[in-house]
């Protein structure tokens, strides 16, 4: 996703799962969504599933990625959702309703709808479902998203690259929540709320935030990003804080928080070490370094591996759908 001209992964301080295999990825879009009526067909060459989620209690939110074309199929639970694409293209076909969609566009699911879902190699999506709809009425027919309601879901995006705590970023999606429910429920409006979109992002900024994400440096020197941004060290500090909510130095060190985080769950070794990890972003005390991981993700490092754990003893529980006769094709069902 592009704001301004920065990327952004999509929520990857809260990764679930990296180039997970079809039956993992499964098991965990299964575990998220809390609907096991679901089948994914896909060619298993290339396939490199990504899944990260948040939830609250207004909103769950996932972005999802195949690195494959892909078709999945299932069953709506009683939430409803959103779905807008992130990159690649998507088509949908829910009931009498089908919908074709790219990069920027969004569509609601209503709840217990069965919907078939056709997707590019490239595709990345995020879904927001609604943990209840109150006491307001709900559309019971799929259909494209207002712009503005996609406005307000990227905008929530583009905060989760700079969330500073876990706390903040409940808070932000419970936000997200409230604006969901206003929309799509019908909820009477006392006060409208809103997500404000953040400050168009100056060329400065977006120079310093490539900068320090990609620093390989272990300590943070004010001085030498400044230097190379074209900035002095105050005007360092005072965009940052605009622009992101973040000093350079919180952004410093949640960068490389995520890095531990995404190392721990795409290691292929049975049991990864926490410490090497820690130690290789430049985290060398041990104790701080968990409490701090804990501030940020909303759990220990342990948590983490304790997930990546039990997303692989789910996959055993995926079993083949056998809907193709394509041996090109892997055909794979949530029991």
């Amino acid at each position: 996703m592009v704001a301004g001209n920065l990327q952004y992964l999509g929520l990857e301080h809260y990764l679930r799962l990296v180039n997970a295999a079809p039956p993992e990825w499964l098991a965990g879009l299964a575990h998220f969504t809390g609907g096991p009526d679901l089948t994914l067909c896909t060619r298993p060459q290339g396939f490199s599933g990504t899944l990260s989620w948040l939830t609250s209690p207004a909103v769950g939110v996932a972005v999802i990625g195949t690195g494959a074309q892909a078709t999945l199929y299932g069953t709506n639970t009683a939430d409803p959702a959103t779905i807008i694409v992130l990159s690649g293209r998507v088509s949908l076909n829910c009931g009498n309703v089908q919908i074709d969609a790219g990069a920027g566009d969004g569509f609601f699911l209503p709840p217990h709808a069965s919907a078939t879902l056709s997707g590019s190699q490239d595709l990345k999506l995020v879904l927001a479902r609604l943990s209840q709809c109150g006491n307001g009425p709900c559309s019971d027919e799929a259909s494209v998203l207002s712009p503005d309601l996609v406005s307000h879901i990227l905008c929530y995006l583009r905060r989760a690259h700079f969330f500073r705590s876990h706390q903040h970023a409940l808070a932000e999606t419970d936000r997200l929540g409230e604006v969901l429910r206003q929309y799509l429920c019908q909820v009477p409006v006392v006060s409208p709320l809103h997500l404000s979109p953040m400050p168009a992002v100056d060329r400065r900024v977006i120079r310093m935030v490539e900068l320090i994400a990609s620093d390989a440096e272990r300590d943070f020197n004010a001085d030498r990003i400044s230097a190379l941004a074209g900035v002095s060290t105050r005007n360092l500090y005072y965009l940052m804080r605009k622009h992101t909510g973040m000093s350079p130095y919180q952004f410093f060190v949640s960068r490389r928080l995520v890095r531990v985080r995404r190392a721990l769950l795409d290691c292929q070794c049975d049991a990864p070490t926490v410490s090497w990890h820690a130690l290789s972003e430049g985290f060398s005390h041990l104790g701080r370094f968990s409490a701090l991981y804990r501030r940020h993700f909303g759990e220990y490092p342990r948590q983490t591996l304790e997930w990546r754990n039990q997303a692989r003893a789910r996959a055993a529980d995926i079993q083949p759908a056998g809907c193709s006769e394509s041996p090109l094709m892997l055909c794979l069902e949530a029991g």
